[in-house]
């Protein structure tokens, strides 16, 4: 029987860091968790506290006459200043980037959420599983093979973790990859823990 190999912390780290790249890849690519495309962005005018906006000098350029693709307002109930873009979340991200391609969702407006998705924890055993077998001819073995492995991806900043959830919420669910493709990275990973003396 060949030795057992015992997987190592920064081994089980090094699989969930390959499964977020491809997280971030698909999600910059407008693909969801499940290989589809993302829902567009909304069109539909929306309202954002005025304090929200990114970059104030933009923001008060888009409600100029000329722009006209913004307009300031005050809550008659808090007393906050509001801005409504009128072309929608798609116009308001254009306006603010103008370099952003807006028919690909790609969940990026400063690229702080995806930058902050991490390995959270890994949970593994050094025990190897063994698997034993036997028949009625009195032949037996053993096979061993590697232990139960979780890997728990997630954000270590509050804001980011919200932005997601907001996310999957309005159905872009991007937490995850398609079967075949974390199975690839799975495969992968698992030929270079084979390769290991």
């Amino acid at each position: 029987m060949q030795p057992i190999k015992i997987i190592t912390e920064p081994m089980v780290k090094q699989l969930g860091i390959d499964i977020i790249n491809a997280i971030k890849a698909n999600t910059q690519a407008g693909t969801d968790r499940y290989g589809n495309r993302f829902i567009p962005y909304s069109q539909r005018p929306f309202a954002m506290p005025y304090g929200a906006v990114s970059n104030k000098t933009k923001a008060r350029k888009a409600t100029s006459k000329k722009e006209g693709r913004a307009t300031v307002f005050t809550s008659s109930k808090t007393g906050n200043k509001w801005i409504t873009w009128h072309g929608g979340y798609k116009d308001y991200k254009g306006f603010m980037m103008p370099n952003a391609n807006t028919d690909i969702v790609d969940l990026t407006f400063k690229g702080d959420m995806l930058m902050n998705l991490k390995v959270a924890q890994v949970d593994f055993g050094n025990e190897p599983l063994v698997i034993s077998f036997s028949d009625t001819e009195g032949m037996s073995g053993e096979i061993p093979t590697i232990p139960v492995i979780t890997i728990t991806i997630g954000f270590d900043n509050e804001k980011q973790a919200q932005k997601a959830v907001w996310s999957i919420e309005k159905g872009r669910d991007f937490m995850g990859l398609p079967d075949e493709q974390l199975q690839e990275i799975i495969d992968n990973w698992m030929d270079g823990w084979q390769a290991i003396a």
